[in-house]
C-alpha cells in the first residue's frame, strides 16, 4: 500500500475512534425534538413541553408532577358492606363497611358511614344498595348528603338521585346514584342516609334472590 494512503486512513480511523470515544462518554443528550418509532430507554428522561403517548408507557420508578407525586394526583376509593344489615332505620346511615380499593386522598369512619375527602377536586361518586323488605310495606328513601363543618351539619347533594324503595314482603329492592359534583374542599365529608320510612335488610351478597353488594365508590376526575 502507499505509504501516503496507509497514513491517510490510519489518521481517518484514528479521528474516527476519538469521535466514537467522545460521543459515547457524553450520556447527557438534549434534543429539540424526538421522535421514537419504536421504544425509548432511558435512565433519566427530562421533558419540558407536551408528551403524546400513542402505546403503552411502563414506569418503573415514580413519577412526578407540579403538584408532587403522581398518587398525590389522583383520589379514588370504593367500599362495600359485606355483612347483613338487619335494618336501616328512618335517619340512620348506610353502613359499607369493607374497603375495596382507595388512597389516603379519601378516608372512612369505623363503620364505613361517613367519608372524607381530602383532596379537593370534582367528584364522580356512585353508590348501590341492595335491600329487601322482609316484613311488607316498608318505604325507604336514601339519599346522598355532604357536610363541609367537619359533620356537624348534613345536606342533601344537588343532582344525586333520590331512591324510594316501596316494599313487599321478600321484595328485592335496589338503589343506585351517580352524581358529579364540583369543587369538592378537602374535608368535606360524605354519607347516604334513610331519610324516611324504613328498609328492613341490606342484603350485600347474591347468595339471596341473586342481590348484588351494596357499594359506594369516589373517583377524583378534575382538579
Amino acid at each position: 500500500m502507499n505509504p501516503t494512503i496507509q497514513r491517510v486512513s490510519l489518521g481517518v480511523a484514528s479521528l474516527f475512534m476519538m469521535m466514537h470515544v467522545s460521543l459515547s462518554a457524553k450520556k447527557c443528550k438534549t434534543f429539540g425534538s424526538l421522535v421514537v418509532k419504536c421504544a425509548l430507554n432511558a435512565g433519566s428522561l427530562s421533558v419540558n413541553n407536551n408528551v403524546t403517548i400513542g402505546g403503552n408507557l411502563s414506569v418503573s420508578g415514580t413519577i412526578t408532577t407540579t403538584s408532587g407525586s403522581l398518587g398525590d394526583v389522583f383520589a379514588y376509593g370504593s367500599w362495600s358492606q359485606t355483612t347483613i344489615v338487619p335494618a336501616i332505620t328512618q335517619g340512620s346511615q348506610v353502613p359499607f363497611a369493607t374497603n375495596i380499593a382507595s388512597t389516603p386522598n379519601i378516608t372512612a369512619n369505623g363503620a364505613g358511614t361517613v367519608f372524607t375527602i381530602n383532596l379537593a377536586g370534582t367528584y364522580l361518586i356512585l353508590y348501590q344498595v341492595v335491600g329487601i323488605d322482609l316484613t311488607g310495606g316498608n318505604t325507604a328513601t336514601l339519599l346522598l348528603q355532604s357536610s363541609t363543618n367537619g359533620g356537624v351539619t348534613f345536606s342533601n347533594v344537588p343532582g344525586a338521585g333520590v331512591f324510594v324503595s316501596n316494599g313487599g314482603t321478600g321484595v328485592l329492592q335496589e338503589a343506585s346514584s351517580a352524581v358529579i359534583v364540583p369543587s369538592v374542599a378537602a374535608g368535606t365529608q360524605f354519607q347516604v342516609i334513610n331519610s324516611s320510612g324504613s328498609l328492613a335488610e341490606i342484603e350485600p351478597t347474591a347468595s339471596l334472590q341473586g342481590s348484588d353488594p351494596a357499594t359506594i365508590t369516589f373517583m377524583r376526575i378534575h382538579a
